[in-house]
């Protein structure tokens, strides 16, 4: 058997429109304008927001545009029926692993001396989720992709045609395990 070292894989992503500005760049233009909250927003449950990844949240809740929420209320607009919801009603799920502990995530990607001082703040309710807007969202998301040398990112685009080379011209490549 012939044990070759594989490449990594790199891909490139074809966007359409320009790619949008850093998340860095919203935050320091909306805190020298006054800035008003666009409309297309995200309520995100806690398994959405894990999917973001610990680097996406750290970074949207350090430029204040994750709206974190660990209580809600909800009531009938014509009657008596109300519903409460906290964030202590999930710490069991968080506890037996089945819901991601959002504090923890976002904390493990801390440096070391931060980590220690926010595990001292253990008490902290679970989150039921987060508001986002679409801008910060999506900067978010692409500063992510920016950020990962395998990615090649490719704005501005419109494709006409794809075709595959031919295997003359791929050479001996190994397609990547199932």
């Amino acid at each position: 058997l012939s044990h070759r070292r594989r490449r990594p894989l790199k891909v490139a992503l074809l966007e359409q429109r320009s790619s949008p500005p850093s998340l860095e760049n919203i935050a320091n233009t909306s805190s020298k304008t006054k800035h008003t909250p666009n409309a297309r927003a995200y309520a995100l449950s806690p398994t959405s927001l894990s999917y973001l990844g610990p680097s996406v949240l750290q970074r949207l809740q350090q430029t204040n545009r994750l709206g974190i929420y660990d209580s809600m209320q909800i009531w009938e607009h014509d009657g008596p029926a109300q519903l409460h919801f906290a964030g202590e009603d999930l710490n069991e799920a968080v506890k037996s692993g089945r819901l991601v502990d959002l504090h923890g995530l976002i904390e493990r990607n801390n440096d070391t001396e931060q980590h220690q001082k926010q595990q001292q703040r253990s008490n902290r309710r679970p989150w039921l989720g987060s508001v986002v807007e679409d801008a910060p969202l999506v900067s978010a998301l692409w500063d992510e992709l920016r950020n990962d040398e395998r990615i090649d990112l490719i704005d501005n685009v419109q494709t006409t045609s794809i075709s595959a080379p031919s295997q003359n011209t791929m050479g001996n490549v190994e397609p990547p395990p199932p």
